[in-house]
């Protein structure tokens, strides 16, 4: 807030004399010019790349966020972790899959995946990595299959071949034959 106190309205410590307005910035956009000057002019010279803000002032982020409180018993580093990446399907209380929406996505969503998680994918072309934690029964096994190859460079095709693997033994479970499909009324 110090940094674009300015451009809000005045809160009841300004209007009561506590705070002086004029101390405060009004810093918008993208730009991180004024930032540069400020640590200049407080004599900064290592410090971090300024960035664009708490991931708590993300929407789509506490969206996912809130989702995780309302429906997870136990939170812990590498779920919070995965909310940062791909798309979110919640298909029931228990279930939710992750869908990677690029490499830099796929990466993460292995790298936080849980040993007790699900991973599907297009075998042998451009496929999203898709996880799925909670309950594994196949009709929710099939409808992230659906997800998968529509997110796969396979989508234009009627029928498509995915591969769920167990993530902490990488062991095939099975092969799944899904028509690609949006399930956009499942997104988080």
């Amino acid at each position: 807030r110090p940094l674009s106190a300015g451009l809000m309205d005045e809160t009841i410590p300004e209007k009561n004399g506590l705070l002086d307005r004029s101390m405060l910035e009004s810093i918008s956009g993208r730009s991180r010019k004024r930032q540069y000057e400020l640590a200049g002019e407080f004599g900064l010279e290592d410090f971090g790349s300024p960035a664009g803000g708490c991931l708590l002032t993300d929407a789509n982020y506490c969206r996912r966020l809130q989702d995780l409180f309302d429906h997870s018993e136990i939170i812990d580093n590498k779920a919070i972790a995965l909310l940062r990446y791909g798309r979110h399907f919640r298909f029931d209380d228990k279930t939710k899959v992750i869908v990677g929406r690029h490499e830099k996505d796929n990466m993460n969503l292995d790298k936080y995946a849980g040993a007790d998680y699900l991973r599907l994918e297009v075998p042998d072309t451009g496929s999203p990595v898709t996880l799925l934690v909670g309950t594994a029964d196949q009709a929710n096994l099939q409808k992230a299959a659906e997800i998968t190859a529509r997110y796969s460079d396979e989508k234009h095709n009627p029928i498509v071949r995915v591969i769920c693997t167990e993530v902490g033994t990488g062991r095939v479970l099975e092969e799944i034959m899904a028509a690609p499909k949006k399930h956009r009324d499942c997104l988080i």
